[in-house]
């Protein structure tokens, strides 16, 4: 409950102020009282609990009504705010590379042994802890700190591989999304490059989307070898429903380190993999987005804060109000004690 005039509480003053005026010193004088002398009161009759009490009631009744009439005044309202918030901002599918080469290493961390066997510089992870500096990792970081800067736009995820899957529908559910990316792990079956597919995935989540943006962020650090759908044939029907395709290749051009064995112990220094940049910017030319090139996990951050404060849209927010009047029942507790502060003036016979 609230109050739509709350300043008229200020007049609750008026209560100490007939308090005062009514048993303290008035300021123009002593007030003179009129006495009878009688011999004994029981001529009176006998004294009853309202005789005794009776200027406490009044009292009472008076600051009472008084107390309940301001509360009226200040006119208590009570009910519920429905909102309608149309977040038709901007919706996002974030498209993954999964495949093998996901779990190349883009740097040499200092903690790897260096070591020669048959004839090779072969480096020896003694910690286990290289997972952790693999592309999929250092994707799965950026594109989850990216997630959790979308406070209000609908953000769905997209992984690809050899064939491509939905992990998220668009949705506002932060916390799931985040959930499922920490949980993206690499699919033998799953290791070749289906660009292609992973777009055409990706364009079906909007199939009922309201949004007035629609975007694609496209991640991948090798060329399309797989699918049944062209990237070329993706982008046209990106082109043709209006959803912009931003993409990224990632990876160091010039060397990575690629693991030998399953457990990702041993790992050897390979030149770069190519990315087919030209397709990557001709896709996002297409459609209205950016070709990025990332090296290393922080000019990937940077690429998805750059990316994010071009896909910035305005939200409007209708909230409706409705309320229901509350004043009714303070106004008639004020009224009803000032009814029974007159009938008992009027009733009651009081002997000088």
């Amino acid at each position: 409950m609230r109050f739509l005039h709350p300043w008229y509480f200020l007049s609750l003053v008026v209560i100490p102020l007939y308090l005062w005026l009514r048993h303290g010193h008035p300021f123009w004088g002593k007030r003179g009282e009129a006495s009878l002398a009688v011999s004994d009161i029981r001529l009176f009759g006998r004294e009853n609990f309202l005789s005794r009490w009776y200027h406490w009631i009044m009292d009472a009744l008076v600051v009472m009504g008084i107390f309940w009439g301001i509360v009226a005044l200040a006119r208590p309202i009570g009910g519920q705010m429905l909102s309608q918030d149309n977040l038709y901002g901007v919706d996002i599918v974030l498209v993954m590379d999964v495949s093998e080469t996901m779990l190349f290493v883009d740097e040499i961390p200092s903690f790897l042994v260096k070591r020669h066997l048959y004839g090779e510089i072969v480096y020896e992870d003694p910690t286990g802890k290289m997972g952790e500096y693999t592309r999929l990792e250092s994707a799965k970081r950026v594109i989850k700190s990216y997630v959790e800067k979308q406070s209000q736009n609908r953000i769905g995820v997209v992984l690809f591989g050899t064939y491509a899957y939905t992990l998220t529908p668009l949705t506002y559910d932060r916390d799931m999304v985040l959930r499922l990316l920490e949980g993206i792990t690499f699919n033998p079956a799953n290791n070749r490059t289906a660009i292609g597919m992973g777009v055409a995935t990706a364009i079906n989540r909007f199939a009922s989307s309201k949004a007035k943006s629609k975007v694609i962020i496209l991640l991948t650090d090798g060329m399309n070898n797989a699918g049944l759908v062209d990237p070329k044939t993706a982008t046209s029907m990106a082109r043709e429903k209006n959803i912009r395709i931003y993409t990224i290749g990632f990876g160091n051009p010039d060397a990575v380190l690629q693991p030998v064995d399953r457990a990702g112990r041993f790992y050897v220094l390979k030149s770069g993999e190519s990315i087919d940049e030209k397709l990557l910017a001709w896709m996002a030319e297409e459609t209205g987005g950016k070709y990025y090139r990332a090296h290393d996990r922080q000019t990937l951050a940077t690429i998805y804060d750059d990316i994010d404060r071009l896909e910035k849209s305005k939200i409007t927010i209708q909230r409706r109000l409705f309320w229901k009047e509350n004043f009714w029942p303070f106004a008639f507790l004020s009224w009803l004690c000032f009814m029974v502060w007159i009938g008992i003036q009027v009733v009651w016979v009081r002997l000088p």
